[in-house]
């Protein structure tokens, strides 16, 4: 897109959070673009043909955490790259034998390297406080974005997976008969608001629990219960794509749970 000055328009983020999350993924993209698809991992796909370039589910789920953004606001990138004519397609994709690993495809734009050149110097340029607006904090409550737009949760053959955003991979659950997935399926409808924790533990709970003394107690029934919540968020958090991006905070004295997406 082009300004009346003529320049291209390169759509920049406002804040100065979103602009330090922008650069650092947009130097991660020039070490991949840098390297041939078969340096990557575009080899194991057979329709790649070389167009585009393979990202391990290891190494962007690495970008995430090195860079401190969520899967929500990578994917926000990516889409802010590819109306900005750097990129001219991404996806998340199985191939083969991996495909309970989603590697993400990138097809670079023929005219990627004027581009970067012209990105990188207005983010710069934004970063050093040159662009009103630009030096921006980030939100004082870093999840309000990612919150307010809801993951989606959806089952395949008995099991459970979740998107944070359109385009992204699916990160496999669990089984839907699980503590974990009943869990995230019960408090990510609402994410930030707090649910009654009776009503949570009874969407998560299984036979096994009637023979549960300390359930079954009148003074450490809802300990045990909140206990048993705590276990199932562990487990979600030791998933790659949800680590670091999911937890729990108890309001009223303990009473209710809420979901908190980072």
């Amino acid at each position: 897109m082009k300004t009346n000055a003529g320049k291209e328009d390169m759509s920049l983020p406002t804040k100065r959070y979103g602009l330090k999350i922008t650069r650092y993924i947009l130097e991660k993209l020039y070490e991949v673009r840098d390297l041939t698809p078969e340096d990557t991992e575009g080899a194991r796909d057979p329709s790649n043909e070389g167009l585009g370039h393979l990202v391990s589910e290891e190494k962007y789920i690495s970008w995430y955490q090195d860079g401190g953004f969520s899967p929500t606001e990578f994917g926000d990138v990516l889409q802010r790259f590819k109306m900005s004519k750097l990129i001219s397609n991404f996806e998340f994709i199985r191939v083969g034998e991996y495909e309970e690993l989603p590697f993400l495809r990138i097809n670079f734009s023929p005219d990627f390297e004027r581009l970067y050149d012209s990105y990188k110097a207005q983010l710069l340029s934004a970063l050093s406080g040159e662009n009103k607006g630009a030096t921006e904090s980030a939100p004082s409550n870093p999840t309000a974005g990612v919150a307010s737009r809801k993951p989606t949760l959806f089952v395949e053959n008995g099991k459970g997976y979740i998107k944070f955003f359109k385009e992204g991979p699916r990160i496999f659950i669990g089984k839907v008969q699980t503590r974990k997935y009943r869990l995230i399926e019960t408090l990510i409808k609402t994410p930030g608001v707090a649910k009654d924790v009776g009503v949570v533990f009874d969407a998560i709970k299984l036979s096994k629990d009637s023979v549960d003394s300390r359930l079954n107690d009148l003074y450490t029934g809802s300990a045990r219960q909140r206990e048993i919540i705590g276990y199932a968020m562990k487990e979600l958090q030791t998933i790659k794509g949800l680590k670091g991006h999911v937890s729990l905070a108890y309001h009223h004295g303990g009473d209710s749970v809420a979901l908190q997406l980072k």
